[in-house]
């Protein structure tokens, strides 16, 4: 796993100011961003483009940590809401859970439940978490969506290798304080007519 971050020459040449004063993660307060710098309008000459946004992929939801615990999100998960486990989930050291599909037969998107208390053992901080509750989107070029966020002043951080050799994750939060996954189409379990092809 390599854990990437934006350097602070890359951060100040944005002009992105960025205030953090989070509590813990289970109280995750809203870090006071500078909402002008946060999304700024490009500099003279630079070029923006959306995102290009592909699929919804899945939702990552904090579960409990014990073995009694991830057992009961199993149970209803599986049992009460009947979703079927993707049996491919990597072993991730400290983070416990589960993968479900979602989406009738065709499990085009997942619900993945992550077995975490506190900071995860992934974490570089309370807010650079990938156990925070997310909304993970697949793009059609993580790189481009790097060069996008950069090119806007938008904060994010990003985990190589976490959950596949070609993973590549970008955290990043909207105005609200969501955080929302960036990934590369293609890379991971989340849509099983992607492993089928």
């Amino acid at each position: 796993m390599r854990i990437v971050r934006p350097t602070n020459s890359e951060r100040l040449r944005n002009g992105l100011r960025l205030h953090l004063s989070a509590g813990k993660i289970g109280h995750l307060r809203q870090a006071p961003l500078d909402m002008a710098s946060q999304n700024r309008s490009p500099v003279q000459g630079e070029t923006t483009m959306p995102i290009k946004v592909l699929e919804l992929h899945h939702h990552g939801i904090r579960i409990g940590k014990s073995a009694e615990a991830v057992e009961q999100a199993r149970q209803f998960y599986t049992d009460v809401l009947g979703l079927e486990g993707d049996t491919g989930r990597p072993n991730i050291p400290g983070i416990p859970g589960f993968w479900l599909f979602v989406g009738n037969d065709q499990h085009t998107a997942q619900i993945h439940l992550m077995g975490a208390e506190g900071r995860s053992p992934m974490a570089r901080s309370d807010i650079e978490d990938p156990t925070i509750p997310h909304v993970a989107l697949a793009v059609e070029d993580i790189q481009e969506a790097r060069r996008e966020l950069d090119q806007r002043g938008i904060w994010y951080w990003q985990i190589q290798g976490l959950v596949g050799q070609y993973s590549d994750q970008v955290f990043v939060r909207d105005p609200f304080g969501n955080v929302i996954e960036l990934h590369q189409i293609g890379t991971c379990r989340c849509n099983r007519a992607t492993l089928n092809e």
